[in-house]
């Protein structure tokens, strides 16, 4: 089976996208428990821009942070396919 690089690519793209513009149920709960638990004021207010940023980035679809990083993949497994073209 070949697989096209729109193919490849788009699923890629869709695979950062929701990477960088959403967080995982757990640690939205955990900042919000964290928040909870918080003394400090300025903590507390921190662990807030965190959360509201969070929910920006879901609701416009952009990155939750400017310094996304450089992702690396490692795929294993028994491929019968090959890619043609730039990734």
């Amino acid at each position: 089976m070949i697989v096209l690089p729109e193919t490849t690519e788009d699923i890629v793209v869709r695979l950062l996208r929701l990477d960088n513009t959403r967080l995982p149920a757990d640690i939205g709960w955990a900042l919000e428990a964290g928040a909870g638990w918080e003394t400090s004021e300025i903590a507390y207010s921190q662990l807030g821009a965190i959360m509201d940023n969070a929910k920006k980035a879901e609701f416009l679809g952009k990155p939750m942070c400017q310094d996304t990083g450089l992702p690396i993949f490692y795929v294993k497994g028994k491929f019968d396919s090959s890619i043609v073209g730039d990734i």
